[in-house]
């Protein structure tokens, strides 16, 4: 017979034992648990990446659509795809009611993907160029078994998430079970209750919102959650306890996790590269020029040069711009010209000296072999033969250069002062005592015809693009009109010019009068400066050329009826718009453009029909590919290929570009470059000339001078096209720009 004391101490030691193993039980789960949940932030992490990699791969590849199966976690069962473009109708439609966390979220981060467990937010972050439909801008995806299967479309600079079909199973009947869940999903799509406000659902059981340290939580199994603190790339993990599971539902923006790109230097912050905009040598060198015009008795004018930053180097080596006013440097008198940024004498400055009111002869030393007279002035200057030329009945007026008089054939209708390689002429005859004679050859291959003289061509145009007003009638600039109005406000800038390029829609919904029209048009006349039109030939507007079309006739013949002539159309980007918006292929879209071109061609066979691309939207291949078959569907080759850059794309190379300009030139097509600000970034009218000035300098230094050079804006900065001698006006920028890369 055992003694009672024997009896406690084996009570004792059973008791003892039985904590060893409880202990061991408790200690060893939360070891597996945190095992667990390691592993399953490993999987999380990997889907992160894979996720940004694949639709980074296909978002350049539009129309291309891929099938992806991710793993995750059993434990969470749907991801929340939401396009934060529509973030205002996704929080008002009452889509995401049951997800109050997410909800919050959008408003207040840039997070567009979430992983979802229950009903709460078990993991949250950002895809770079999500794009939904309006219609549909919040997906939801089931997780089943631990895979998510997603179709992920290629959109050309974005992407769009498809759901997979659902597989259909005739065999399975899905029974409802909640087992004691106060709340969460029932297995079959239903729910097992709610949670109010003040708490959410984890595993079936509602607790309350705790965030913090376990201390705070007040939950003993949750371990040091603090410790799980730290960077991931630039931003900072803010961890919780959730139960017995250290989990984080957003990632924060933190200094202390910020990588820097560079420690020192003129053109580094302390950490980052400085904006493109950034001055780093206020006086970098002295700049002489003309910037008063090349004529007789103008002026040699110097400016200061300041230093800018590139914004990807800290040191000093960015955009060389003018800065402030341009000075007198050096004054020529008037038998002088500004040449170079120095005074030369030039004898054509001279000006014999005559008696007031005596009379002679025009003969072959003075302006041309004209017929008349010409009259000393009362300053004892002689006048001009030109006067007193050879009269055109199609021009009602006289017309003589040089030792020419220029005559246009009214029943042939040529232009008596082509201006560049696409004309001859064979217009121009001889003249003697004001009858016409012998008839002239026309200019060689590599000459132009220039107010009826065989020159070298101009390597280069200059098209100027303002804009007026958008397509909804909001102005766009404070003094459009005035560039018209205004003239001497802009003359040297407009010496620059060889073509200005309206909108077609600003004709079509009457934005200008009448005698707008026409005063635009006389005024463009009479500086010589060609008229261009930027017309949809496809656009989201209209998909075939029987709409388009009839804009840009209303267009033509608008400024025909006031005088002008439309020497130029640019098709504004059709293939992207015909494959973008108008679900059409490449040849169905360029089909579209031949029947727009062959019909501007049936109304005015003189126009010349070029096309804007983007790039790289399209790559140089598909952009190569699309001339080519315009050539072939057409007959003939573009006349010139225009090219709007997205410089901010990672896949941008500036040897794409280089390799484009020469695939244009051996197939003799003008090839141009858009220069405009960085993808509208401008907030003021010095950043948009800052960053075209910028860009300018990036493309004539690795590629030189486009043939076509497109100065243009379609966005509000800047405010002010003139003046063009101060401040950062449109005009301005054209100056500044001529005179800095050499457009003489």
């Amino acid at each position: 017979m055992k003694k009672r004391g024997q009896i406690q101490s084996n009570v004792f030691m059973f008791v003892f034992i039985l904590i060893i193993i409880s202990l061991t039980l408790v200690f060893g789960y939360m070891y597996i648990k945190r095992l667990q949940d390691s592993q399953a932030q490993i999987e999380v992490e990997n889907f992160k990446t894979k996720l940004k990699n694949d639709a980074n791969s296909i978002s350049a590849e539009y129309g291309s659509i891929i099938e992806k199966t991710y793993l995750l976690p059993a434990k969470y069962d749907k991801i929340i795809f939401a396009d934060l473009k529509y973030k205002e109708d996704i929080l008002e439609s009452g889509s995401l009611d049951e997800y109050p966390l997410i909800k919050n979220s959008i408003e207040n981060t840039d997070h567009n993907v979430y992983i979802i467990s229950g009903n709460i937010i078990a993991d949250s972050f950002n895809v770079d160029n999500l794009n939904m439909e309006k219609e549909t801008p919040v997906i939801t995806i089931p997780v089943r078994k631990g895979e998510l299967k997603v179709k992920i479309h290629g959109k050309g600079d974005s992407f769009g998430i498809l759901e997979t079909a659902e597989e259909e199973s005739v065999d399975e009947v899905c029974v409802p079970y909640c087992g004691g869940k106060e709340c969460g999903d029932d297995g079959c799509g239903g729910i097992c209750g709610s949670c109010s406000e003040d708490k959410y659902c984890s595993n079936g059981i509602c607790i309350s919102y705790c965030s913090g340290t376990d201390e705070s939580c007040g939950i003993t199994e949750c371990v040091n959650c603090n410790e799980m603190d730290g960077c991931y790339e630039s931003t900072y993990r803010d961890y919780y306890c959730s139960g017995t599971t250290c989990i984080y539902n957003e990632y924060i923006e933190d200094p202390r996790c910020e990588v820097c790109e560079c420690d020192s230097g003129p053109c580094c912050d302390g950490c980052n590269f400085r904006a493109q905009t950034f001055v780093c040598d206020e006086n970098y060198d002295i700049e002489y020029g003309c910037p008063w015009g090349m004529s007789c008795g103008k002026n040699v004018g110097k400016q200061t040069l300041q230093k800018y930053c590139s914004g990807i180097s800290s040191s000093c080596d960015g955009a060389t711009l003018g800065k402030g006013d341009w000075t007198i440097a050096d004054e020529c008198v008037d038998t002088e010209k500004c040449y170079v940024g120095e005074c030369i004498f030039d004898e054509t400055c001279k000006i014999s000296e005559c008696v007031p009111g005596e009379t002679m002869p025009c003969n072959n030393a003075d302006e041309g072999n004209c017929a008349g007279t010409k009259s000393c002035d009362s300053e004892g200057k002689w006048g001009s033969c030109i006067t007193n030329a050879c009269y055109s009945s199609f021009w009602d007026t006289w017309i003589c250069n040089n030792e020419y008089c220029c005559h246009d054939i009214a029943s042939e209708k040529k232009h008596h002062y082509a201006t560049d390689c696409h004309h001859d002429c064979i217009d121009t005859v001889k003249c003697v005592n004001g009858e016409f004679a012998e008839i002239a050859q026309p200019c060689p291959a590599n000459m132009c015809c220039d107010g009826c003289e065989c020159v070298v061509c101009k390597p280069y145009e200059v098209w100027m693009a303002p804009i007026y007003v958008d397509n909804a009638g909001n102005p766009m600039s404070e003094d459009y009109l005035n560039l018209f109005y205004e003239e001497e406000r802009w003359e040297d800038a407009r010496g620059y010019v060889d073509v200005f390029q309206f909108y077609d829609l600003n004709f079509w919904y009457n934005y200008f009068s009448n005698k707008q029209v026409n005063d635009m048009v006389t005024k463009l006349n009479e500086w010589d400066i060609n008229i261009a039109l930027e017309s949809g030939a496809v656009k989201d507007w209209g998909c075939t050329a029987e709409i388009t079309y009839q804009v840009t006739a209303n267009a033509i013949n608008e400024i025909k009826r006031n005088g002008g002539k439309v020497k130029y159309i640019s098709m504004d980007e059709p293939y992207y718009a015909g494959v973008q918006w108008c679900n059409l292929n490449r040849d169905q879209t360029l089909d579209q453009v031949v029947d727009y071109v062959n019909k501007i061609k049936k109304l005015d066979n003189t126009i010349l029909v070029g096309s804007i691309e983007p790039y790289p939207a399209f790559t140089k291949e598909e952009l190569k590919a699309w001339i080519v078959g315009f050539r072939q569907k057409a007959g003939y080759e573009l006349p010139f290929f225009h090219i709007d850059v997205d410089r901010n794309r990672r896949d941008f190379k500036m040897k794409d570009v280089k390799e484009l300009k020469e695939f244009c030139e051996d197939r003799g097509i003008d090839f141009g470059v858009i220069f405009i600000d960085n993808s509208w970034s401008a907030t003021t009218d010095k950043e948009f000339y800052d960053s075209t000035m910028y860009w300018a300098n990036s493309v004539i230094s690795e590629m030189g001078k486009p043939k076509n050079i497109i100065i243009q804006t379609w966005s509000s900065k800047p405010d002010y096209n003139l003046p063009d001698n101060s401040g950062h006006s449109f005009t301005h920028l054209i100056r500044d720009f001529s005179i800095t890369f050499g457009l003489i």
